[in-house]
């Protein structure tokens, strides 16, 4: 009995480490190889320096450091840019990150599912993703950071506590000080943050839902409706993303309601349905039976799906680290809803996120299936310093 309860952890523990070892091996190696993306990489490392610096302009995207996000965490990294620290080494911290994003699947699906066993199914479901890879493989971005916290925010939040009171309460703010944390990544992560109020205000926790609500709803107009454009100036962020729909979040949100047929006409030329089935397909569509879950996800996908560039709704890059994390959570609560039904079912719903067509941890061929085009990555040879003196 011991053993039966000690190896479901103790399996995850090990996919965790074999996914960072394999993962992190591959993204150094692309670096090294001088294959990664130079632009987005390039402004996250820089402003890190300028910070540690005591500098503010960001002379590769041609706004201040918070001209650019409201990237607040990146002062606890300022330490590690004095000893040394460079691209590969935020690379290794975001790829254990989404490794670590794990742990949160795994408490939240134990305590929902009361089976060890399907809690690590999911918790290693979360590393076969194509998405977690295609996220770790793109390199540093402050909201790919940002979930982990956000995940654990929201077990903390939505797992009732045993006791009451004083047990409640230190729930309450163990939950707010992840959900905190995560916002200080990038700050429409106050919009996940959002979608957690309004599901804990449904399930009538009206004080601390209420209470994260107002608070994640004011932090994103203090940041991301009035800081960060503030301090971008004439150059905004966003730039010309949305096209007839304007250049800020208050932008589009003014225009989609006063001229919603443009709204509705950007969601059917970006195939909107589409878009939503490659974020719940590799969960067998399970995500869509716990829709308050899935809420917290529901901002960030609209911003990915109202521009006019397709790469902010590809499954390979960080615009899907929330829809994806969203989907995750409401892949958890979708089996909790079926295994309350049928405990037999709800293992069946929790098989279905370990489909045998999923890729497997360090493949060469990380294949996405919203993406029929992106057949494998590229993964470069390492150059030797004889190949870079030619």
């Amino acid at each position: 009995m011991k053993t039966a309860k000690i190896l479901p952890p103790a399996i995850l523990t090990a996919a965790v480490l074999a996914w960072i070892w394999v993962v992190g091996r591959l993204v150094v190696d692309r670096h090294n190889s001088f294959a990664t993306f130079d632009f987005d990489l390039g402004i996250h490392d820089q402003s890190l320096w300028l910070l540690s610096k005591g500098q503010w302009f960001n002379t590769v995207c041609g706004l201040p450091v918070f001209g650019h996000h409201a990237m607040f965490m990146y002062w606890l990294l300022v330490p590690l840019v004095w000893l040394g620290g460079g691209p590969n080494l935020w690379n290794l911290i975001q790829v254990v990150a989404l490794a670590l994003g794990a742990v949160p699947v795994y408490l939240i699906a134990k305590q929902r599912l009361r089976s060890d066993v399907l809690a690590c199914m999911l918790g290693v479901s979360w590393l076969l993703l194509p998405t977690v890879s295609f996220l770790a493989w793109e390199t540093w971005h402050p909201e790919t950071l940002a979930v982990p916290f956000l995940m654990m925010g929201y077990h903390y939040a939505t797992t009732r506590p045993t006791g009451f009171g004083t047990d409640v309460r230190r729930r309450n703010i163990i939950a707010f000080a992840w959900l905190l944390a995560a916002m200080l990544w990038k700050e429409d992560i106050s919009l996940a943050v959002m979608g957690i109020g309004i599901l804990l205000i449904a399930t009538k926790r009206w004080k601390f839902g209420g209470a994260l609500l107002g608070f994640a709803a004011l932090y994103f107009l203090v940041f991301g409706v009035w800081m960060v454009p503030a301090l971008a100036g004439e150059t905004s962020a966003y730039g010309m993303l949305y096209g007839e729909l304007g250049q800020t979040p208050f932008d589009v949100v003014k225009t989609s309601l006063s001229e919603p047929s443009l709204f509705f006409d950007r969601l059917s030329n970006n195939n909107f349905t589409g878009y939503m089935g490659q974020l719940s397909s590799p969960l067998g569509f399970i995500p869509f039976l716990a829709p308050l879950t899935i809420l917290m996800g529901v901002p960030q996908i609209f911003i990915n799906i109202l521009t006019t560039a397709d790469f902010t709704w590809a499954m390979m890059y960080h615009y899907q680290a929330v829809p994806v994390a969203a989907m995750m959570l409401g892949a958890i609560e979708g089996a909790a809803f079926i295994a309350r039904r049928s405990k037999l079912l709800g293992a069946l719903a929790v098989t279905v996120t370990l489909r045998p067509d999923r890729p497997g941890v360090g493949a060469l061929r990380l294949r996405a299936p919203c993406q029929p085009t992106q057949d494998h990555l590229y993964i470069p040879e390492p150059m030797g310093s004889h190949e870079l003196s030619r």
